[in-house]
């Protein structure tokens, strides 16, 4: 399903507060009140296969845009971490922890036992040449979840949380679209510029709260700006799939 950017200033909802902020220049992410308990597992008895794929809040003819297989990154580092064979270290405030994949839902919200991991993707986000894991994780209200994000670093795998209104519409350049708080009001295009131990960074390419307009934090008209998204609108989107263990190897290979 086209996900349409421009509807982006349309959202009312009340959303929970970002773990990155986004502004014209870089942002340094920070995640509080998110740490992951290690007393958490979930049974022992699901298995990949029998996660939900749709889960409860979502329209049941939701379809995410995709691009051909033989386009889509492999998730061969990310293996072993999403088969739930080998801890990643989650990085929040408080700093980092070794966690496994099936602790990823309790990340988001503790509470809410229909929070599951519902696809993953795949795309260079910070254009390093190696691909990122991107997992989307939501519950029963849908607003309190967001993305996961596995980045291969140093020999280790890390993991990075955001919230519902980052890495809208993914496309197979890394790029995204985004939206800020309700009371800041900006939406925009954007990039991961930099991963670290501490968090990552983003950077802007185009953004506007409605009245004024910026491309590479240059002011421009508002056909210029639209012009922009319609560009960004246009690239193909990066293939989404059900985070199956059957998915996994084949994507791995």
């Amino acid at each position: 399903m086209k996900r349409i950017f421009t509807a982006l200033t349309a959202i009312s909802a009340v959303m929970l507060s970002a773990c990155v902020t986004n502004t014209g220049n870089a942002a340094e992410t920070s995640d509080t009140g998110y740490a992951v308990t290690s007393e958490y597992s979930e049974p022992a008895e699901e298995t990949f296969a029998e996660r939900e794929t749709i889960i409860k809040g979502f329209e049941d003819d939701y379809v995410p845009e995709t691009a051909p297989a033989e386009e889509t990154a492999a998730f061969g580092i990310y293996e072993d971490v999403l088969l739930g064979n080998k801890q990643f270290l989650y990085v929040s405030g408080n700093g980092t922890e070794a966690v496994n994949i099936t602790d990823v839902p309790k990340i988001f919200d503790p509470d809410d036992e229909y929070m599951k991991i519902w696809d993953i993707s795949s795309a260079d986000l910070d254009n390093d040449s190696s691909p990122e894991a991107i997992m989307s994780v939501f519950g029963v209200s849908g607003d309190t979840g967001g993305k996961l994000i596995l980045h291969g670093m140093n020999g280790e795998i890390y993991g990075y949380r955001t919230d519902s209104r980052t890495l809208i519409d993914l496309k197979t350049d890394g790029t995204f679209s985004y939206s800020a708080p309700i009371a800041v009001n900006e939406t925009g295009i954007a990039f991961i510029k930099e991963f670290s131990e501490n968090g990552y960074t983003t950077e802007n390419i185009a953004y506007s709260d409605g009245e004024t307009f910026y491309i590479e934090n240059t002011p421009v008209t508002e056909e210029e700006y639209n012009t922009a998204i319609s560009e960004q609108n246009g690239k193909l989107g990066a293939a989404v799939y059900d985070l199956t263990e059957e998915n996994i190897r084949a994507l791995s290979e």
